[in-house]
């Protein structure tokens, strides 16, 4: 078995949560300032489970993560109004800043932190 890359066992982190309907990954690539950058993007539930999952997440990665030195960007993203119904292409799009996989605030850490805590605070 191959094991999963660092963006694929977040975006599998993040499909476990009650609430998501999917999630796909891209592995880091380098921006423009040199910063190796991952992303996942995934889509909820138009539900109180897709808002619950919208709100844990923003929690967990935003409130918690981030304040903690992860060096995290979560943002909904869109296409314009005239080439879709209203939420019908709604989804949050994750970056993370690619570190060394020894360094503590790793892109595999935000994976076992919302695997850990989807599991101790979510359910």
């Amino acid at each position: 078995m191959v094991p999963m890359t660092p963006a694929e066992s977040v975006a599998a982190a993040i499909r476990q949560i009650d609430g998501v309907l999917w999630a796909s990954h891209g592995e880091p690539t380098e921006s423009e300032n040199g910063d190796r950058i991952a992303w996942v993007k995934f889509g909820l539930e138009r539900s109180d489970r897709g808002w619950r999952a919208a709100d844990f997440l923003a929690w967990a990665l935003m409130e918690d993560m981030k304040r903690a030195g992860f060096e995290l960007l979560l943002f909904p993203m869109m296409p314009p109004p005239f080439l879709n119904e209203p939420f019908e292409d709604f989804c949050f799009v994750l970056e993370m800043l690619e570190r060394p996989d020894d360094h503590p605030k790793n892109i595999r850490r935000v994976a076992e932190l919302l695997s850990e805590w989807s599991l101790k605070y979510y359910r």
